[in-house]
């Protein structure tokens, strides 16, 4: 009965071992995009960093292009 213990533990170290040694891959895109609104306006977006497939959104108006308005998070 003690080999059989000793081959369960083996077992799961070997498990654990390859299970530990996997990584994920993220590729990231942190890059900006350029939408026009209408001939004065534009919306710019990026990805966002909370989970896949999220965008972060302002809108610069063409009055006053020092200001940047948060449109909404996606």
């Amino acid at each position: 009965m003690g080999s059989r213990n000793i081959h369960y533990v083996v077992v799961k170290l070997i498990i654990l071992l390859l299970l530990s040694t996997t990584s994920v891959y993220v590729e990231e895109n942190y890059s900006w995009t350029v939408e026009k609104v209408n001939e004065k306006n534009v919306m710019v977006s990026m990805n966002g960093q909370i989970q896949h497939g999220d965008r972060l959104y302002f809108y610069i108006p063409s009055a006053n292009c020092n200001r940047v308005e948060n449109l909404l998070f996606n």
